[in-house]
């Protein structure tokens, strides 16, 4: 059985401090991908969307077929139901094991949750949990 945890954070370290503190197989983290493709640009530019889900995808594939990921974290960019459950379904196509999603929504004082978002989060009906952090 695999655990994936989608976490939402409106902030990159807030996101850091959340994956730092929990114990995970693997992390697909879009952040870390735009990190990696900007650091390899000669000139330091940010990739397109489409260079970003591409990788994103092969991450993706690679951590759903490799039998020493357990545990998941998937770093999300928004709360959007849509892109959450294509998300759900490319994971459960590349995956022989039965899988646990759940939702940890990282909320900042300063950068609270709006009121769409928590429409957003609860029209998701495939979460197992959903947990909301303060930091």
């Amino acid at each position: 059985m695999k655990q994936i945890n989608f976490v939402y954070s409106r902030n990159k370290l807030d996101f850091k401090k959340f994956a730092k503190s929990s114990d995970y197989n693997d992390v697909v983290s879009y952040h870390d991908i735009i990190t990696k493709l900007v650091k390899n640009d000669n000139d330091n530019e940010k990739p397109s969307d489409f260079v970003v889900n591409s990788y994103l995808r092969i991450k993706i594939v690679k951590t759903m077929t490799d039998d020493n990921s357990t545990k998941i974290i998937y770093a999300l960019k928004d709360l959007n139901p849509y892109i959450i459950s294509s998300i759900k379904e490319l994971m459960s196509e590349y995956c022989e094991d039965e899988i646990e999603f759940s939702l940890t929504i990282i909320q900042h004082k300063k950068l609270p949750i709006s009121e769409n978002d928590m429409l957003d989060i609860k029209s998701i009906d495939f979460l197992n949990k959903i947990d909301y952090i303060t930091i």
